[in-house]
C-alpha cells in the first residue's frame, strides 16, 4: 500500500535481507496488504458506493464479474483502476 512500485521495493529487501528473506517479506508484505485493501473496499467503501451508484449499476457489474470470474478478475486487475474499487 505504498505509492512506489512494488518491484523497486523487491530489489531492495533482496539487497538489505537476501533473496529468500527478502521475497518471503515482500511476498507476506504483498498478501497483508492485499487482505486489508480487501477488507477496507469490502466493509467501507461498498457501502458507501452502493448509496452513491443507481442500483442496476451496481449490480450489473455484480453479475459481469460473478459470469466471467477469474478470467473477468484477472482482466479488471489489468485495467487502471485502483485496487480498492476492484475489491468490491
Amino acid at each position: 500500500m505504498t505509492p512506489v512500485p512494488s518491484e523497486g521495493l523487491l530489489v531492495m529487501y533482496f539487497k538489505v535481507f537476501g533473496v529468500v528473506y527478502g521475497g518471503l517479506y515482500s511476498w507476506s508484505g504483498a498478501m497483508l496488504g492485499s487482505v486489508f485493501t480487501f477488507m477496507l473496499a469490502r466493509y467501507f467503501i461498498s457501502p458507501i458506493l452502493r448509496t452513491r451508484l443507481p442500483v442496476d449499476r451496481f449490480e450489473r457489474i455484480e453479475r459481469w464479474i460473478a459470469k466471467r470470474g477469474a478470467v473477468g478478475l484477472l482482466f479488471v486487475r489489468l485495467l487502471p483502476v485502483p485496487a480498492f474499487v476492484q475489491s468490491l
